[in-house]
């Protein structure tokens, strides 16, 4: 296990990876580098999460959940062992179905505007915790 630091390129970096480790013990809001090494189909290792937004993932389906550092010690060295190829392949699937741009623009009502994928106007996460929509089309330059 190497830690890295800052990462230029992720997905080079997890290509290179053989699994991804989500050792969240607490915390709030939706855990993200989850659902990012899921949607890089990395077999997932990761704490149940709790104090965050729940995602709908499932014990030994589409990631390994392990309640303590025993456990988690198991399935790392199981999945590095053995690999788990099927395990990411269904975390990629959930990620696709659940937690793509596409998956979340469906949640939106249908009188709300919405824009393309990645286009003016996105989701933030706010400094509370909270989702806010940000406009983040260039502003104008003052006209004198």
């Amino acid at each position: 296990m190497e830690a890295i630091g800052f990462v230029e390129d992720l997905r080079a970096a997890y290509s290179s990876a053989r699994c991804a480790v989500v050792p969240l013990l607490a915390g709030g809001g939706t855990p993200l580098k989850f659902v990012e090494a899921l949607a890089y189909g990395l077999p997932v290792i990761a704490t149940p999460l709790r104090g965050q937004r729940p995602l709908d993932v499932r014990d030994g389906e589409n990631c390994l959940l392990a309640e303590d550092g025993e456990a988690f010690a198991a399935a790392l060295i199981r999945v590095l062992a053995d690999g788990a190829p099927e395990l990411g392949r269904r975390g990629r699937e959930l990620a696709a179905e659940r937690y793509s741009i596409e998956a979340l623009s469906e949640l939106l009502p249908p009188d709300r505007p919405t824009a393309a994928p990645w286009g003016r106007r996105t989701c933030v996460q706010g400094l509370a915790g909270r989702s806010e929509i940000a406009d983040l089309r260039p502003k104008p330059l003052l006209q004198s």
